[in-house]
């Protein structure tokens, strides 16, 4: 094979797959369920060793701890989107409180039954399956937090999962990376998220409410450095829980 027809082969092969991407792109931009089936069905990779999975578990349990260290302990802790459930597991290690049920759930089965093996002995930690959509539509929540989870929820269906997991939660804490220019929240970035103004939808939720308080605030990017927007923390609590 000549080089020519080496570099024309390699041309073709990068050509389709920036195509695929495109394709790919805009099934997400244009379907709000394509990207739910595509997490549905990726194989799950055990990243929870890493040293940034290390730090950000860090960073969420001296959190959690802070929201509750003045008040009473929840009786539940809920993850949207708990993968293998580490986070869980780490928060259970951390509180060292048997009588507070830890439930998470996430759309690949592939990784929590992965987590049913790892964190078995845990027997306050309840793992299922599940669909965003069904499952806060079905709870009312104590605590509850997700970690780069809604940054996958097409545009059109945000705010409505924000509404449905603030007004069914004593305590919630998003985190998410976040975008203030109003064109970069409604187009798909090339790793298939979407960078929601979610201070923005936050206060339009609550509006003139006097039964919330809301604060947020930046992370660093030593704890958490996602590939496109500002990481950010959101608390929304009801005041009459407090």
């Amino acid at each position: 094979m000549s080089m020519k027809v080496l570099r024309r082969l390699i041309w073709d092969i990068k050509i389709n797959i920036k195509i695929y991407h495109l394709l790919k792109l805009i099934l997400a931009l244009i379907a709000p369920n394509y990207l739910k089936k595509q997490w549905a069905n990726k194989p799950f990779e055990d990243s929870s060793n890493s040293s940034e999975n290390k730090r950000m578990n860090e960073f969420l349990c001296k959190l959690v701890a802070a929201q509750i260290a003045t008040e009473r302990l929840p009786k539940n802790i809920t993850e949207i989107g708990c993968l293998n459930g580490i986070r869980l597991a780490e928060l259970s290690n951390y509180l060292r409180d048997d009588e507070v049920i830890y439930t998470g759930f996430d759309i690949n089965e592939e990784a929590i039954v992965f987590g049913k093996k790892q964190y078995g002995h845990l027997t306050n930690l309840k793992m299922e399956v599940g669909d965003l959509f069904d499952f806060i539509d079905e709870r009312k929540f104590d605590l509850v937090f997700n970690w780069a989870v809604l940054m996958y929820v097409h545009p059109f269906k945000i705010k409505d999962v924000l509404e449905k997991i603030i007004l069914n939660s004593s305590t919630a804490l998003i985190i998410e990376p976040s975008e203030n220019r109003y064109l970069y929240n409604k187009l798909i970035r090339r790793n298939y998220s979407y960078t929601h103004n979610y201070g923005r939808l936050i206060t339009q939720i609550i509006g003139n409410r006097t039964d919330f308080l809301y604060q947020t605030f930046n992370m660093s990017h030593e704890v958490w450095k996602p590939k496109y927007g500002m990481p950010k923390v959101h608390i929304i609590k009801k005041i009459d829980t407090i």
